[in-house]
């Protein structure tokens, strides 16, 4: 807990929150999942979208495993939209870590399908 650099001042008039939701985490592990990979496809990831949805929407008599992610194919607004859903992911980690892993192969699987590429020429490990 941040205690008084919580509180109200100059620099964050609203203040600081005291603690990131499990939401604004799994942003951030995504967020750093995508910069990861910046560093090596700066120029063909500008025109790719990351979203995060807390669950896919399933028809009412879908009958299967729950997806991870989905992949909506180019547009004119965008080159790809890559939708990671939250709730489902969350659930199947245990610890940090493992959530880190997942979310990483999960947006290197759909780059590598959106890419046309072999998953292994995104990412070699």
């Amino acid at each position: 807990m941040r205690g008084p650099l919580a509180l109200p001042g100059p620099l964050a008039p609203g203040g600081v929150p005291i603690m990131a939701s499990p939401r604004d985490d799994f942003d951030m592990i995504v967020l750093g999942s995508v910069d990861r990979l910046r560093s090596r496809f700066d120029d063909d990831l500008d025109g790719v979208e990351v979203a995060v949805q807390d669950v896919p929407l399933l028809p009412g008599d879908f009958d299967g495993r729950i997806p991870l992610a989905g992949l909506a194919q180019p547009s004119t607004a965008s080159e790809g939209r890559i939708v990671l859903f939250r709730l489902p992911i969350s659930r199947r980690t245990r610890g940090r870590q493992e959530l880190e892993d997942l979310v990483f192969s999960l947006i290197v699987e759909q780059l590598a399908a959106l890419w046309d590429r072999d998953v292994d020429e995104i990412d070699p490990r």
